[in-house]
């Protein structure tokens, strides 16, 4: 996915994105995929708050199978 935060013409390739990894998932529960949901383009480098959106993302990977680890 493109660095956050999204701009408006973003938008559309994220869902994309997003789709595409519930659809694997789905195929094959038995993957790991690495995510950074509170992380971003930051001057200062910190992790900040997780994007909006973050926790239903992380249901639906729960939902499909996946474990999910902190």
């Amino acid at each position: 996915m493109p660095p956050m935060p999204p701009r408006a013409w973003e938008i559309e390739s994220r869902a994309l994105a997003v789709h595409r990894v519930l659809k694997y998932v789905k195929k094959d529960a038995n993957t790991a995929i690495g995510l950074a949901p509170e992380g971003g383009d930051s001057p200062v480098w910190y992790a900040g708050n997780a994007a909006p959106g973050t926790g239903r993302f992380l249901l639906h990977l729960a939902k499909a199978g996946l474990v999910i680890n902190p």
